[in-house]
Formats: structure tokens, sequence, C-alpha cells
């Protein structure tokens, strides 16, 4: 189990080079979202609610892929998860940290 923390914080500690870990999408702090649906069954979809509800989500949408990436990447490199585990960290820590 130390061995596991240790490695986690020396990972967290890491700084990923910036070709292999972009800068995150800027925080999202609060939504306040567009409802996509033309009537109030919600069973319809209005195409242009829709594609302002996509672009209100989109940076939350490229986090959580870039995460889930990162962290597939980090899975089928077994020999060698620091890069991406610390890029994914990166972000999670950036996040985290904005106002």
């Amino acid at each position: 189990m130390k061995r596991l923390a240790s490695f986690v914080a020396l990972i967290a500690l890491t700084a990923p080079a910036h070709s292999e870990c972009p800068s995150p999408p800027p925080a999202v702090h609060d939504l306040d979202l567009t409802r996509f649906y033309a009537d109030k069954a919600g069973s319809v979809v209005d195409p242009e609610k829709m594609a302002a509800h996509k672009a209100e989500t989109a940076p939350l949408t490229e986090f959580v892929g870039f995460i889930a990436k990162q962290a597939d990447r980090a899975w089928t490199q077994r020999s060698a998860p620091a890069v991406p585990v610390a890029c994914a960290v990166s972000w999670l820590k950036a996040w985290a940290a904005a106002d």
C-alpha cells in the first residue's frame, strides 16, 4: 500500500511534457443549461436548442472525455503509465484550483 501511495504522489508531482499534455479547458463552475426539447413532455428535440446545449456542455464533455482517455492510456501502458496519469492529475488539479 505504501508503494502505491508513493507512486501516486510521485506521479502527481511529475510535470508532463507540454506536447504530451495539452492545457485543460477552462473550469466549469456553474451549469445553467438550455432545455433542448421543443415540447413539455420532453419527446421532441429542438435542433437549435440542442446545438446551444452542446456548446454549453462542451468544456465539461472535453474534460471528462480527456480524463477517461488518459486513464485508458495508463491502463493499456501498464509498463509506463506515468505520463498519462500525470497528465490526468494535472488536469484535475487545474480544475480543482480554478476560481
